[in-house]
């Protein structure tokens, strides 16, 4: 019998993707600000920008708690096949918009994964591939190993490249997710009073909520005339970022200790969650959905945060109704023809 899904990671997951696709939403609807003016939605506008890390963050935190040391053909089949129907499909429907798609976007739309189509996906998918030697190296570390390593990396990953002027390629993003997922696979066997304790998790989110907005405000004003603090306002707000890490993992963990029954509408909603991002960023219609379906606001508007929550929301639901269609229609059978297929009987 399958077990059922914990609920509260669940609502994590579907938390991740509204932090990213609101931090798309920064990225793409309001018009650029004046540097010298300094408002709200300004304020709002560049605070949004980093759900986008912290939502992949929380995604590969998730993935490492669960951390299973096996191979699985089918569930790396599943998601393939889940980015190259919506690579195609997207690219399908970008030509019937415009009507204009080279032959490269066309082998791009069906070769995703080796064309780098979702850069994020891709790496999700290496990590899948690599996972039995992945765990080895966590099998074979005991607790103090594995945190000299995990510091190791957190300096590498994150502490070296927020320092200004510092390379920030030296790790790859796969390395950089990599980091991530054995953090979660740290949470879970080595358990302490720093990611156990609620109270001290839900101190920590807040405090990097207004680090981070404090931090805009502070480039902001010194930023008026122009030069390093004008064009770093977002410097904290980054992937990389100590601050954003911290977030992440701390909302982590306040949702995991979550008390919260089993919730199979929560558990249904988060299986589409990936859809969500396949389709409202898929580089093909993204511009198309952004500026024509979701027309741009003025920048004072006050009505700026209803459109960002009638927005993001309404592209989280499209997408979610669109992808219970596919996983009714297609998954579902080819998922049936998995279970039966021989190749699948030894590694599920």
């Amino acid at each position: 019998m399958r077990k059922e899904r914990k609920s509260n990671l669940e609502l994590v997951r579907i938390i991740a993707m509204l932090l990213i696709v609101a931090s798309h939403y920064a990225g793409w609807i309001v018009p650029a600000f004046a540097a010298e003016r300094i408002s709200v939605n300004r304020i709002l506008n560049q605070t949004l920008c980093f759900g986008g890390g912290a939502g992949n963050i929380l995604f590969f935190l998730i993935s490492g708690y669960f951390f299973q040391n096996s191979f699985s053909k089918k569930k790396i089949f599943v998601v393939w096949s889940e980015m190259f129907f919506y690579s195609v499909i997207c690219f399908i429907a970008a030509y019937i918009l415009s009507g204009v798609m080279g032959t490269g976007s066309l082998i791009a739309a069906v070769f995703p994964f080796s064309h780098g189509e979702y850069w994020f996906m891709t790496s999700y998918m290496i990590l899948m591939i690599l996972l039995p030697w992945i765990g080895i190296l966590i099998d074979n570390m005991d607790c103090s190993q594995h945190q000299r390593l995990l510091l190791l990396l957190f300096l590498f990953c994150s502490v070296i490249p927020s320092i200004p002027g510092c390379p920030t390629t030296a790790i790859s993003d796969t390395g950089f997710y990599l980091f991530i997922y054995l953090t979660g696979t740290y949470v879970r066997r080595y358990p302490n009073i720093y990611s156990e304790s609620r109270k001290l998790n839900m101190a920590a989110v807040l405090i990097c909520l207004v680090s981070i907005a404090g931090s805009i405000v502070c480039f902001d004003f010194l930023g008026k005339n122009g030069g390093f603090f004008a064009e770093n306002a977002g410097y904290f707000t980054r992937m990389r970022s100590p601050v954003v890490i911290l977030f992440s993992w701390a909302l982590f963990n306040v949702f995991r200790k979550m008390e919260m029954k089993d919730n199979k509408i929560i558990n249904y909603i988060s299986g589409s969650v990936f859809a969500v991002y396949l389709i409202h960023n898929n580089k093909n219609i993204r511009s198309y959905i952004w500026e024509n379906i979701f027309k741009n606001i003025e920048a004072d508007s006050l009505y700026l945060p209803l459109h960002l929550i009638i927005s993001v929301g309404g592209i989280f639901v499209v997408c979610v109704l669109f992808d219970t269609l596919r996983k009714e229609i297609l998954e579902r059978p080819l998922v049936t023809w998995i279970d039966k297929h021989p190749w699948n009987r030894k590694a599920k």
